[in-house]
């Protein structure tokens, strides 16, 4: 998907006042989020692990059990481990049948022990996280409403220059159904590949549920490994800044503030106020 043209920042006129004076924004680890489902939705394998568990014992017994060696540099380290011990199980004369059923006895719930171990990795690197959430317009009613003080803050809007962290951001994935990263059969053959890497990374970092689709978001992702806090305050060039959206109700006060602000060192930077049009919001520029 093309990145739009500019990115908006929903916050309150206080909030907006600080970015300005400071050139900052917050960056912040999603176990701060409003969502707690944030980083929560693990992907899963179709057919599943357990489901693929007795092809893939098979397929092991079948390669111990023939001189061809075709494919099996590909193995994870699992399957050569599980392949060693078939060809020692059918020097000793066991049949594929019995090795099939004593196998089988031996592996646990796969599903559950892959859902764990993906928790597990996430919980441990979620505070090093740092994320900024933006979106594609200024007119949102209910962002304006949940994260611009109900129409008394601002939208900041923020134009993306080459080498700038906007230019990483990627759009939110709405769904309520797991995502795909490959069948268990092939995981349990060959492990983790390079496709299921990034298709996890984009499950756990950039999907939500369909609930939130009304916020039309991008987020862009940093980790920061030695940071105590679980936010940060990075930079941005004066020269992102594309425009500054005053709410319905954000006062005079504050717009006066916001307008010493600019004049300071945001020469490119455009003022609006947004109006309300018979039940309609309307921007215009001030």
């Amino acid at each position: 998907m093309p990145h739009p043209e500019i990115f908006y920042k929903y916050t309150s006129a206080d909030s907006t006042c600080k970015i300005l004076e400071s050139s900052r924004l917050k960056w912040s680890s999603p176990s701060l989020f409003n969502d707690i489902s944030e980083f929560q939705i693990m992907p899963e394998f179709f057919p599943s692990l357990n489901e693929s568990m007795s092809d893939y014992i098979s397929i092991i017994i079948g390669l111990g059990f023939s001189n061809s060696i075709l494919g099996t540099n590909k193995l994870s380290s699992n399957s050569s481990a599980l392949l060693k011990l078939v060809k020692e199980a059918a020097s000793m004369g066991i049949d594929k049948k019995l090795m099939h059923k004593k196998f089988s006895q031996k592996f646990v719930d796969y599903n559950l022990e892959m859902d764990l171990a993906l928790r597990e990795h996430v919980e441990k690197d979620i505070n090093t996280a740092r994320i900024l959430c933006v979106t594609t317009s200024f007119d949102n009613d209910a962002l304006w409403g949940n994260y611009s003080e109900s129409h008394n803050g601002c939208v900041l809007g923020f134009r993306h220059l080459q080498n700038t962290p906007l230019l990483e951001a990627e759009p939110i994935i709405y769904s309520d159904k797991p995502t795909i990263i490959g069948t268990g059969l092939e995981f349990l053959l060959f492990g983790m590949n390079r496709n299921m890497l990034t298709l996890s990374h984009k499950a756990i970092c950039f999907t939500k549920k369909s609930s939130w689709s009304y916020e039309k978001e991008w987020r862009a992702i940093t980790w920061r490994l030695n940071e105590k806090t679980k936010l940060g305050f990075y930079l941005f060039f004066p020269d992102e800044l594309e425009s500054i959206t005053l709410g319905v109700r954000t006062t005079i006060e504050y717009e006066k503030i916001i307008r010493e602000l600019v004049k300071f060192k945001y020469f490119n930077t455009k003022i609006y106020r947004m109006q309300n049009q018979k039940g309609h919001l309307v921007r215009t520029l001030c």
